[in-house]
């Protein structure tokens, strides 16, 4: 082998290893983004106001339970936590969200919704980030199924 074929072979594989430090770093930034949005939706304020909800919701029969001052507080802790998450989640950090955070997404989504319409009345918009998670999670839904099995 000549030093000049040598000097090719050495580009190509420098080439490589570039490539695969970028693919590195790619998935490293992915990771780093998963890492902060689940700090955020794992943060006590967050799982206190996600649990007064659940609370709240089932102690009344529907009627417009938020407007309390701690449970309006609590439902715009999560909202607007989910709302992040639905916005900065793309591609397969939204697919991890909606694959393994689905069922809090969900019942709290639908927990909310009177909620939500009430904000959305002056601001169609408001929330639209939290919807887009909660759209993507409704595909990853096991109550459906298991209601269906329970049924049988």
């Amino acid at each position: 082998m000549t030093l000049e074929q040598a000097y090719y072979i050495s580009q190509i594989l420098l080439l490589g290893v570039a490539f695969a430090a970028a693919i590195g770093a790619f998935i490293q930034i992915t990771t780093f983004r998963r890492f902060e949005l689940l700090k955020l939706l794992e943060e006590p304020r967050v799982r206190e106001a996600r649990r007064l909800i659940y609370k709240k919701k089932n102690q009344t029969n529907g009627e417009e339970w938020w407007r309390e001052d701690c449970a309006e507080r609590a439902a715009a802790i999560v909202c607007s936590s989910f709302d992040i998450v639905g916005f900065l989640a793309t591609g397969p950090n939204r697919r991890f969200f909606a694959r393994h955070w689905w069922y809090p997404i969900c019942w709290t989504y639908e927990a909310l919704e009177d909620y939500l319409n009430d904000r959305r009345a002056g601001a169609p918009e408001v929330y639209e980030g939290y919807t887009r998670l909660y759209e993507s999670a409704k595909r990853y839904d096991l109550r459906p199924i298991k209601a269906k099995k329970n049924s049988n």
